[in-house]
């Protein structure tokens, strides 16, 4: 067993290796060609395809597998036969002839990327399925309970890429079908109950005894309803986020209200971190257009133009036009400054004035029966038109075009233009960019070579002197200069690493700067990023349910609106967890266990500071220190050792009193290695290793200290080094990095060994070690062999570098290397809620509160995040997100039959 963990993980980490290039690039190209050439439609399918010919090990180990032909998409056989080259088809199956296009190909691993969750879900609902039609569809194979829970949740949220065929859809639905006649079988039991109470009570004393029974019965009864539909609550709540995300939300606090299980505190956790916040559907139909700050939206209608307020969920003005659409309307964009409309169809281009209630311009666009689109630019005086292939400029003020094809033309998309309106910047079909200066329509050469690659998408910042170009990276160009600001190549503005989501390749796509030039968000079908202008970090990414025709950011600096065919939603692009620094330039700094100390090591020499965390304020500094970190405390946070940079000094501090208590030198030619203290903070271990080219005296140690007195009590050789090491929850044994675990006496080795790794947390109920993979998995250990313990937790892939339980171990929190917060239901082996991503990577480590109902995560520079945990106080945040709570009538479409409860 333990060897086939250990290869596991090997092979984990061969795929990490070879993940970051591509081991046969002409593979991954051939496969990108045949992509290409398909249709919106084929492209649909491909995903589909492929991540069925996938399957995910129970050690998260990433495998491929034959899949039978009627188990695809209809429609496949066209993608089959262009794929030909990496596909294998025999007896009625398909299989990846070729697995290095695992590796190989960017889209399709971005495509893992997205669905990688969900794999180990699909296998399950693809297999009983099947089982369930080969037994000639039992009621005992349909799925129940948390399965079903889970197996629905996916299908209806978690979903990315893949897409059930019609037998898979057909076993959930008699699955949830079943869950619900169940339901009403337990209705009708209530209900029978109570006739038997009121015959009862005719009865006397007998009558009585039977009716405080039938009164314990009713009362689990009611119980069990109330738990049914707080599961029913919780998965209702996951379909609303992107249609009606307050609901969404007050569903949530009344599934974690009714309910309490682990769905429906997972529910509740994604409310609190949902960005969704409000979505707006315009009455009447027809194409829309968001404004620059994307607080009003226009829609034209057969009819008329219409205007919207979206934050206030109203209209705000119509003007009926009789026959406006007499030809089929294309496009639609309202100005900077919210005053005209354009308009394009398939025979002319207009611009109607809103406050006059009239045409302002006219332009024939026969071309435009093959297609077209139209925009304002920036300049208000100037709309870009497409027509058919023909990307040109409008100059309303003297009726003009520039670059239509009849004068020379400008193959391309739509071009772009800055407020000034002196230069316009094209894309051309294959992603090549150009700059023309208007009105003489020469190149302006100071742009040659200004964005490099091919390119999906071009911005100009609101005041004219920034432009960005994106395309698999963003570059940044000074409009007065034409020269990069950003080089070529930075790895530090990378729009996608991946084809998948690339703008070029996107149908729709575009870059939008906000007001103050702070904020770059960007779209690219359904995927949209915002980018922090200044440092290039990603602050924000959001996958929606359909294609994104535009992105605009709110002047408020925390809100992304984007509009898709029939409605416009509103994100809050905030991180869910503000952190707090406190004051002064820090270098490092070491969280205590319970969150109650944060040390300092100030980025200029001087003494290590401590700092209140639940207070948030600084508790003085120890004398003497500087040049000293690495710093320990015991579980209460009474007791703190410290290491010098030498790692060859220690030194115990009472923390409260801020005084020294012991220190050690470690003899000459030995370095000091892991440390850490007993659960009770009586003892402190630390074990003692080998230095680089110094004098061999001695081998590795284990000593072990009174941690108050610094009494050594015991001095022990070791066999080997260990890296990093734990006490185990009863303090006699020790847990290391290279998967032992010592008995804490005698130094020598128990059982087996568990998957080595650098990033390990011991349950301080003693049963569980938890284990961070390189690839996002998380590997449960049971202590007593140590043994593995299912399920391997599938997270976000990306490796994990801290881990912590909370006090009672039914928790664990996890914090990936990109910074990306995880908290899991150890029982349950699944993630509560969603992955939260913080605006921070460096050197991150997490504990929870003493009483677990909050979790701490700090990085290296000082940013203090405070991340609530437990269910009540996370349910008060929810509701007071929502601004409300369920309404009766809400209450009754949701929840009928449960008695109304005001959950807020």
């Amino acid at each position: 067993m333990e060897t086939a963990h250990l290869l596991a993980e090997g092979s984990r980490a061969a795929r990490a290796v070879h993940g970051q290039g591509d081991p046969d690039p002409a593979l991954g190209a051939l496969a990108e060609d045949a992509y290409d050439t398909l249709g919106p439609a084929g492209r649909d399918l491909v995903p589909q395809i492929f991540l069925r010919l996938v399957a995910v090990g129970p050690e998260g180990e990433l495998a491929t597998r034959r899949a039978g032909e009627d188990e695809l998409p209809p429609g496949s056989g066209e993608v089959l036969r262009l794929f030909a080259y990496v596909l294998s088809r025999r007896d009625g199956e398909v299989g990846l002839a070729r697995p290095a296009l695992l590796r190989a190909w960017p889209r399709l691993r971005a495509w893992l990327d997205d669905e990688w969750d969900g794999l180990p879900v699909h296998a399950e609902i693809r297999l009983r399925a099947r089982q369930w039609a080969a037994t000639g569809r039992r009621q005992a194979d349909l799925l129940q309970g948390g399965r079903l829970d889970a197996a629905v949740g996916w299908a209806v949220t978690g979903r990315r890429h893949l897409a059930l065929n019609a037998l898979e859809r057909e076993f959930l639905d008699a699955s949830a079908a079943l869950t619900r006649r169940r339901a009403r079988r337990r209705r009708l039991l209530t209900a029978a109950l109570a006739v038997l109470l009121v015959l009862s009570l005719a009865g006397g004393g007998l009558a009585a005894f039977q009716g405080s029974r039938i009164a314990a019965q009713r009362d689990q009864i009611s119980a069990q309803r109330d738990r049914a539909n707080g599961r029913e609550a919780a998965l209702r709540a996951g379909t609303l986020r992107t249609t009606d995300p307050t609901a969404a939300m007050l569903l949530s606090v009344a599934a974690w209200r009714l309910d309490g299980g682990s769905e429906a505190r997972s529910s509740l956790m994604s409310s609190l971190y949902q960005p969704e916040i409000a979505v707006y559907r315009p009455p009447g139909g027809g194409l829309q257009a968001l404004s620059r700050d994307g607080r009003t939206v226009v829609t034209v209608s057969d009819d008329g133009i219409s205007l919207h307020d979206v934050r206030g969920r109203r209209l705000l003005r119509r003007i009926p036009v009789p026959g406006l659409r007499s030809d089929p309307l294309l496009g639609v964009s309202l100005s900077p400054s919210g005053r005209s409309v354009a308009m394009i169809t398939t025979t002319k281009a207009t611009v109607w004035d809103l406050g006059a209630g009239r045409v302002r311009a006219e332009l024939a666009v026969p071309g435009a029966r093959a297609g077209g689109e139209i925009g304002f630019t920036d300049d208000e005086s100037k709309v870009a038109v497409l027509e058919d292939t023909n990307g040109f400029v409008w100059d309303l003020a003297n009726g003009r075009t520039y670059g239509r094809a009849i004068e020379g033309g400008w193959p391309g998309e739509l071009p772009v233009l800055p407020r000034s309106g002196r230069i316009a910047a094209l894309l051309d079909p294959d992603g090549g960019f150009g700059v023309r200066r208007l009105p003489g329509r020469d190149r302006d050469p100071r742009f040659r070579g200004a964005c490099p690659g091919r390119l999906g998408a071009v911005a100009f910042s609101r005041d004219g002197a920034l432009m960005a170009c994106g395309g698999r990276q963003i570059t940044l160009v000074s409009v007065a200069t034409g020269r990069r600001i950003t080089e070529a190549g930075d790895d530090d503005w990378s729009w996608t690493e991946s084809g998948a989501d690339e703008p070029a390749n996107a149908v729709n796509a575009g870059l939008r700067f906000s007001a103050d030039g702070r904020y770059l968000a960007g779209f690219a079908d359904r995927s949209i990023r915002v980018w922090r202008v200044r440092d290039h970090r990603q602050v924000f990414t959001y996958r929606a349910e359909d294609d994104v025709t535009d992105v605009r950011l709110d002047p408020d600096g925390h809100t992304l609106r984007f509009l898709l065919e029939e409605a416009v939603v509103s994100l809050d692009i905030r991180p869910r967890a503000d952190p707090v620094r406190p004051p002064g330039r820090i270098f490092r700094t070491w969280l205590s266990p319970e969150g109650r100390w944060l040390a300092i090591e100030p980025e200029e020499s001087g003494p290590l500071e401590l700092w209140d965390v639940s207070r948030r304020r600084p508790a003085g500094s120890l004398p003497g220190t500087a040049g000293w970190g690495d710093a320990i405390f015991d579980r209460t946070g009474r007791t703190m050792v410290i290491g010098d940079d030498t790692l060859e000094r220690l030194r115990a501090w009472d923390v409260a009193g801020r005084r020294p208590l012991w220190s050690y030198r470690a003899p000459r030619g030995l370095l000091v290695g892991g440390h850490a203290f007993s659960p009770d903070g009586r003892l402190f271990a630390a074990t003692l290793g080998q230095a680089d080219n110094g004098p061999e005296t001695r081998g590795s140690r284990l000593l072990e200290w009174d941690a108050r007195t610094g009494h050594l009590i015991l001095d022990i050789p070791l066999d080997r080094q260990t890296g990093d090491i734990a006490f185990g929850a009863d303090g006699r044994t020790i847990v290391c990095t290279d998967g032992r675990i010592l008995d804490a006496a005698t130094g020598r080795q128990r059982g087996k060994a568990f998957i080595p790794s650098e990033s390990f947390a011991v349950s301080p109920t003693g049963d569980l070690i938890a284990v961070g993979g390189i690839t996002g998995r998380i590997f449960l250990w049971d202590t007593r062999g140590p043994s593995p313990v299912p399920p391997t937790l599938h997270g976000t892939m990306e490796q994990i570098d801290a881990l912590a339980f909370s006090p009672g171990g039914d928790v664990l929190a996890t914090v990936s290397e990109r910074g990306t917060v995880q908290l899991w239901d150890v029982r349950a082996g699944r993630r509560l809620g969603g992955a939260v991503p913080l605006l921070s990577d460096l050197g991150l480590t997490s504990a929870f509160g003493a009483d677990g109902t909050r979790l701490y995560v700090a990085d290296q520079i000082g940013d203090l995040f405070e991340m609530p945990v437990d269910g009540d106080l996370v349910a008060r945040q929810v509701c007071a997100r929502a601004g409300r709570t369920l309404t009766r009538e809400e209450w009754a479409r949701y929840l009928p039959g449960t008695p109304y409860r005001d959950v807020c």
